[in-house]
């Protein structure tokens, strides 16, 4: 499993030319308009955390550390203030804590004798506060993407 995921990831990321990065920046129309930027800068509110700890199923999606969304939902009373404070605090400061920013991935073979990746399903371990913090900015983005993203 090793070498599949190994061959995998080394060619993921490879290229046969360099490209630098001003000429492809230097390319692109800018699409990001000030609004978009301000609605993506706003400040963070616990009444969003709490949206977005709600929308997330109850007893799906354990974490790392052995909780699921469903302990933080019922006790949403007792705990929202430290993890307001805690996903805020990562928000703006763009550091998170080791424990919190720790995340396994099991693979899962789909079939008898697995050679490719696809052969796996991946099963992501992360705390639940790590998700919630992923998934307040991926709400922010979502709203945009149909403005910067076309069909076709």
């Amino acid at each position: 499993m090793e070498r599949i995921v190994l061959s995998y990831f080394d060619n993921l990321f490879q290229t046969s030319q360099v490209v630098d990065d001003e000429k492809i920046i230097g390319a692109l129309d800018r699409l990001v308009t000030d609004e978009m930027a301000t609605s993506l800068n706003e400040d963070f509110f616990e009444t969003e955390i709490k949206a977005t700890l709600f929308d997330m199923h109850p007893s799906k999606s354990l974490g790392l550390d052995g909780f699921l969304p469903l302990l933080f939902q019922k006790y949403w009373d007792i705990v929202r203030k430290d993890i307001s404070l805690a996903i805020k605090s990562f928000l703006y400061s763009r550091k998170m804590l080791k424990k919190i920013n720790f995340t396994h991935v099991a693979l899962i073979p789909k079939q008898s004798n697995p050679t490719e990746m696809h052969h796996f399903h991946p099963i992501i371990l992360c705390n639940v506060v790590y998700k919630i913090a992923s998934k307040v900015l991926t709400n922010r983005m979502k709203a945009l993407m149909p403005k910067l993203i076309s069909l076709n």
